[in-house]
């Protein structure tokens, strides 16, 4: 039968993880378990666009794993080696694109114009992505339950936005990095409703002087996400 998928061997896939370099790419996306449709399968789909564009899927059915890799897929019984090669490889990409958005605190003053506002949001921000972490942990431990959550981060693609978004559950959270240094943090929950349902955000806020234990907020949450989703 007629295919349009190529054949992958591990050790292709190995090498070309490994000879990717993460500088030429400006723009990453992570869907996790995105259109799942039954409950003994799991799936990861991550993208990086620069110049070019690279995308890695794996997919896990029962015991077995099919991974594809830009057009090419390898199909073989579940591999604990393949899944940490990924895994390892997904992290190592988010913590590059993590460091890369520290820099750009670094920049801009940080004159205190509202400190006890930014403080109040502050605390907002930790109670809630608290709530949201115990929840990655609770579906991670139960089968009748499913981590699910899309990440974006980057510059975005046609744009001159410099951003981090994480879609979990009920939130809806964009980390803005401004050119002045400034971080803009907008949330939007969506409670008990479907996705987008919520119109006005639940937070806006501008931090400057806080704007590093905002990010370290989020960098905590990304750590619990990471966790929550391995196969």
């Amino acid at each position: 039968m007629f295919s349009l998928f190529k054949k992958l061997t591990i050790d292709e896939v190995k090498e070309k993880l490994s000879k990717l370099s993460l500088d030429e790419y400006q723009w990453l996306s992570l869907s996790i378990n995105e259109g799942i449709k039954f409950q003994d399968e799991k799936k990861k789909t991550f993208q990086l666009i620069g110049k070019k564009s690279f995308t890695i899927e794996l997919k896990k059915i029962n015991s077995e794993l099919k991974l594809t890799l830009d057009n090419q897929n390898l199909t073989i019984a579940h591999d604990n080696e393949v899944t940490f090669n990924f895994d390892q490889f997904l992290n190592e990409s988010i913590s590059s694109f993590i460091d890369r958005k520290k820099e750009c605190l670094n920049e801009g003053n940080k004159d205190v114009l509202d400190f006890e506002g930014e403080t109040k949001a502050h605390e907002w921000i930790r109670v809630s992505f608290e709530v949201l972490k115990r929840a990655l942990e609770e579906a991670k431990k139960k089968e009748d339950l499913l981590v699910e959550y899309r990440l974006f981060m980057g510059r975005r693609p046609n744009s001159n936005e410099n951003l981090i978004r994480l879609l979990a559950y009920n939130l809806d959270i964009t980390y803005h990095f401004r050119s002045n240094g400034d971080l803009q943090v907008i949330i939007y929950n969506d409670k008990n409703a479907s996705r987008g349902s919520a119109k006005e955000p639940s937070l806006s806020v501008i931090f400057k002087a806080m704007k590093n234990q905002a990010y370290d907020e989020l960098i905590n949450l990304l750590s619990i996400c990471a966790k929550s989703s391995n196969f």
